[in-house]
């Protein structure tokens, strides 16, 4: 097996933080994500990322819950972490007990081996602060250990021949993509059917604009309800403000889904997706009360009523699309599919476009 090679991960595009994050995540996923619920949000307090468990498995047995913070640390191997880091390791630990109170195992995970002191310091923690949790401490030693099985992709994809970059990308984009630049003309180009198809597939952030239609008309219309309900009876508006606090969830809940599909984060999209099932929509008596005290705001309500079916339908759609594995263009020759491989598969912006393949083009 060849040995992993840190100088390659350090010349990866990106934050070695973030991508030294994003590379543990992946590895405690592909082993571990299937003996439980693996969950990982944007800004988690505490935690990157956290993993309940509901089955055995190497990590321990329910009702073990564990959560990892992640530090690409500069330092030299050998030196100390120093107090500044020392108090973020706390409070990281003091946010998990917070936000994420069910964790049972608090792992550090660091690239190098912290120092003798530096590790007498941070396992007194357990028993003089957090008499609650086990804590642990990781190294790229334990990457090693995972870069294997399900993780061995993971190997060559930072560390190896499969390691990808935005210049790679576009240098090989510009080669494949050169026998149709005489068929392929931007400026007329008109996005059709299935190029749309093909885009909401890819989770282009473009494509899914409806998400963010459907958040302005929630606040605009939990904005109008709140203000045509207020002097109804104190039932009613107990109710009200039930479908208000919904509608204003919705609305974050879609925003945030628009963002991270900008941002190519879909493991955050499947998460946000997975911790928010459907709910049942039943507001027909609510609707009936404000009827009936001939409420100014009966009809918005029916809109924003209405809005909630338009997001249970986003939702399942979005959920659908970026599901798929893979899709096949079929026409016959000279209608296009050439064209909308190269356009698909074009680098936009902080993105550096996807791999074409041409077959039978």
């Amino acid at each position: 097996m060849p040995e992993t090679n840190w100088h390659v991960f350090r010349g990866l595009p990106g934050a070695r933080e973030e991508n030294f994050e994003k590379l543990c995540r992946s590895l405690v996923r592909r082993h571990y994500g299937r003996f439980g619920r693996f969950r990982q949000l944007a800004n988690q307090p505490g935690v990157e990322f956290h993993l309940q468990l509901t089955e055995p498995c190497d990590l321990g047995a329910p009702p073990r819950w564990i959560g990892w913070q992640c530090k690409w640390y500069e330092l030299a191997n050998g030196q100390d972490l120093g107090a500044v880091r020392r108090s973020k390791i706390i409070e990281g630990i003091e946010k998990t007990r917070k936000h994420v109170p069910g964790v049972t195992d608090w792992k550090l995970w660091t690239h190098h081996t912290l120092t003798k002191v530096d590790q007498e310091w941070f396992f007194a923690l357990e028993k003089e602060r957090f008499p609650e949790l086990k804590l642990d401490l990781l190294t790229a030693t334990d990457i090693e250990d995972l870069l294997v099985g399900p993780g061995a992709l993971l190997r060559e994809t930072y560390f190896g021949e499969l390691v990808l970059t935005p210049e790679l990308l576009t240098e090989q984009y510009k080669l494949a993509a050169a026998p149709f630049t005489r068929r392929y003309q931007p400026e007329v180009h008109v996005v059709v059917g299935a190029e749309e198809e093909v885009l909401r597939r890819l989770g282009d952030q473009s494509a899914w604009e409806l998400l963010s239609k459907i958040s302005r008309s929630l606040r605009k219309n939990c904005a109008d309800v709140a203000d045509l309900t207020d002097n109804t009876k104190n039932e009613i508006r107990v109710e009200v403000k039930s479908v208000l606090d919904r509608g204003a969830f919705s609305a974050d809940l879609l925003d945030n889904l628009h963002a991270m599909l900008g941002k190519g984060d879909f493991d955050t999209v499947q998460q946000l997706l997975m911790a928010n099932p459907s709910q049942p929509i039943r507001y027909e008596r609510l609707l009936s009360k404000l009827r009936g005290a001939r409420s100014d705001g009966a009809p918005l309500t029916a809109n924003l009523v209405a809005d909630f079916h338009a997001v249970s339908s986003a939702l399942r759609k979005l959920e659908r699309s970026i599901g798929i594995r893979a899709m096949a263009v079929i026409a016959a020759a000279g209608e296009g599919k050439s064209e909308l491989a190269v356009k698909v598969t074009k680098g936009e912006g902080e993105f550096p476009g996807g791999v074409l393949l041409l077959a039978g083009c």
